[in-house]
């Protein structure tokens, strides 16, 4: 029933606080509404924890990789590493993890000079990862299309 000098109109959905598991927003509160009883459904992401291979070791350290070159420091650094690791990671071999792991071990700002070739590189990190990330142009993995 309508009352005198009030629109007819149907109630506002509320709203529920759902955590999200997903890789990228991991431990972040996203709003959902909820329509009626029933939360709408999520897509599942790929890095829940039902589909993840938590036991395999191979596994961990990639994304603990993954991670670490997505958050280093400078803007520069996670650029290029960020995108290194994404093109090339799945396919390095155990030991080419190895020697990543080791070379993310050194400052951003010496990492960014040895691949640019602005100053020699060691003798303990002048290994086939870091000729493979001097190679490596990060403009063209962000944006592949481009001529």
């Amino acid at each position: 029933m309508d009352r005198v000098g009030q629109r007819a109109c149907a109630p506002r959905p509320r709203r529920a606080t759902v955590r999200t598991t997903s890789d990228r927003f991991a431990g972040t509160v996203r709003q959902r509404y909820i329509v009626g009883r029933v939360i709408r459904k999520q897509t599942e992401s790929p890095m829940t924890p039902s589909n993840t291979q938590d036991d395999d070791p191979e596994f961990v350290k990639r994304r603990m990789l993954r991670f670490r070159s997505w958050h280093r420091g400078t803007k520069e650094a996670d650029l290029m590493l960020g995108s290194f690791c994404d093109r090339y990671l799945a396919q390095f071999t155990a030991e080419q993890l190895e020697r990543y792991a080791t070379l993310l071990e050194e400052p951003d700002h010496l990492i960014y000079d040895w691949a640019v070739g602005r100053a020699p590189v060691p003798a303990e990190h002048d290994t086939d990862v870091m000729a493979l990330l001097k190679t490596h142009r990060f403009v063209d993995a962000q944006y592949p299309d481009d001529p």
